[in-house]
């Protein structure tokens, strides 16, 4: 189980040093603020529908398989973006890119679900949360400070990763030989009673909305802070601090849910996630110096990390087809990711660089205003979501 906390760990130092670089690569490429949005959305939009593909396959054909592929086909697109000449061809590589990232998230936190049984899968969703969490926060500095020394280096720090990966995942254990221990051990008693199958459709649903809504902002956040960045400090370590501050506060987040697991069954806990999303974008519309942008960071690092470890669970724990069901939370936060980046750069590029933080603001109000809808929408017999 490690060595996948390990592998989560590094893609996600591989996929941030790229994140953090793709905007001021795009940038020297003479990306306007809208195309800027449009090469967010193509990190995003293909990943949406790939997960639906690869969660389900991983199901049929095993967890190792597909993310072994993955990997294998992410290095070379991460050694030809920093060789791209214009903000298209970067934009083609990093919807392949998008694409292929299908085959190894779905499957690799359904390999996990795999490893523990029912009440026992929130301990280890959030080490698996701490681990890519922390490796956005790593990858997030070296990046940006890689990228001041050399725009190509963040990409070959990426594809150095990929190549541990590699070694990583075929040292993991296999599924069914961990279920098998598992099945041996009498159950850990949970800190809360993980709800039914049918029960659980509900909390799936309140989660799948407010993970899409906080991915919403940060998406805006990446695609375009670093241009906000640029005109309000003329060196790019305003950039890289901010992206270290969103990172660092998640990964504070997720350890926070080692304690408060028990919050992820309490649908007012999401209310508060929303409260605190809002006051982290409107932060961001009005402020006029630069500390109050670090604290609407570390604000929406937090709330990610609630909205995220809430979603993950509900979608792996007691659900027959984990690949299938972590594919549509994978699906949905991408969506809002995109969402929240195309949205950003049209905002943008028509009202200023203020407009997109204003439209998050609103996004968030029409989020918690649904998430009181579906609370109160009967139940009735609607299995768990299942896909």
């Amino acid at each position: 189980m490690p060595l996948l906390y390990a592998c989560a760990f590094l893609m996600d130092a591989a996929s941030s040093a790229m994140v953090v670089s793709r905007s001021p690569f795009g940038m020297l490429l003479g990306a306007t603020p809208f195309e800027l949005g449009v090469l967010g959305s193509a990190a995003t939009v293909p990943y949406a529908f790939s997960t639906l593909l690869f969660g389900r396959l991983s199901d049929r054909l095993g967890r190792r398989r597909l993310v072994l592929a993955g990997v294998a086909c992410l290095i070379p697109l991460f050694a030809l973006m920093p060789a791209s000449k214009t903000p298209l061809q970067f934009g083609l590589l990093l919807a392949m890119w998008s694409f292929v990232m299908g085959a190894y998230w779905p499957p690799l936190q359904a390999w996990i679900g795999d490893l523990r049984a029912t009440g026992l899968v929130g301990r280890a969703l959030t080490w698996f949360n701490v681990g890519w969490s922390t490796g956005v926060m790593v990858g997030s500095l070296v990046g940006g400070l890689l990228f001041t020394a050399h725009p190509a280096w963040p990409f070959r720090f990426s594809v150095t990763c990929c190549a541990l990966i590699l070694a990583l995942v075929l040292l993991s254990p296999l599924p069914s030989a961990a279920v098998h221990r598992d099945s041996e051990r009498p159950a850990a008693t949970p800190s809360t009673t993980p709800p039914t199958q049918s029960q659980n459709g509900r909390m799936v649903y309140l989660g799948w909305l407010a993970n899409a809504v906080s991915f919403f902002l940060s998406g805006t956040v990446y695609s375009l802070f670093p241009e906000l960045a640029a005109e309000l400090v003329a060196s790019g370590w305003f950039w890289a601090a901010i992206a270290g501050t969103l990172a660092g506060s998640r990964v504070i987040g997720f350890l926070l849910m080692l304690r408060l697991e028990p919050w992820l069954y309490r649908p007012s806990t999401l209310l508060a996630t929303y409260a605190g999303l809002g006051v982290a974008m409107a932060t961001v519309a009005l402020t006029r110096t630069l500390w109050p942008f670090f604290v609407a960071m570390a604000l929406l690092g937090l709330c990610n990390a609630l909205s995220y470890s809430w979603s993950l669970l509900h979608s792996v724990e007691n659900q027959s087809r984990k690949g299938a069901t972590a594919s549509y939370h994978e699906s949905i936060l991408r969506l809002g990711d995109f969402t929240g980046a195309f949205a950003a750069g049209a905002s943008a590029q028509v009202w200023g660089l203020r407009a997109p933080y204003v439209v998050c603001t609103i996004v968030v109000g029409l989020g918690a205003a649904a998430q009181r809808l579906l609370i109160r929408w009967p139940l009735g017999n609607r299995r768990g979501c299942e896909g």
